[in-house]
């Protein structure tokens, strides 16, 4: 089934699609269609990808990511979009929802966002995640 929404469409095939700020979800026979509207935000830097906002609607996680600081938001983001293939994407994405689900506000394990303009990367960023990346 083909939904137009203006200039835009949407293939209702899976449980979850996200349309600019819109979200619908596809239950049984029923449609659903959430306005996330401007709440639902992005980090300093990185704007929300639609992947992680398909996971974060799909988990009902919506109130827990708009909890969440903008640098939280953005350490988020910034670790997903950091993974050089698309199944690390995968496995970053369901772990940053399980790790929302226990309430934590930065990804583990995370050194930091690189793109941030408002710091000057540490010492160890800069060696080991900004050098390293020019060498290659």
């Amino acid at each position: 089934m083909l939904i137009a929404l203006g200039c835009d469409s949407i293939q209702l095939g899976s449980a979850i699609q996200v349309f600019g700020h819109f979200v619908f979800s596809l239950d049984k026979s029923t449609i659903r269609c959430f306005d996330m509207g401007p709440k639902f935000s992005g980090g300093l830097v990185h704007a929300l990808p639609d992947d992680l906002a398909r996971a974060i609607a799909e988990k009902k996680l919506m109130n827990t990511w708009e909890a969440l600081s903008a640098i939280g938001r953005n350490e988020f983001i910034c670790w997903i979009e950091d993974a050089k293939q698309e199944k690390t994407r995968v496995k970053r994405i369901a772990r940053a929802t399980e790790e929302l689900l226990e309430g934590k506000a930065r990804p583990c394990c995370w050194a930091g966002c690189i793109h941030r303009v408002d710091k000057q990367p540490s010492q160890w960023q800069q060696d080991v995640l900004i050098d390293k990346r020019k060498s290659r």
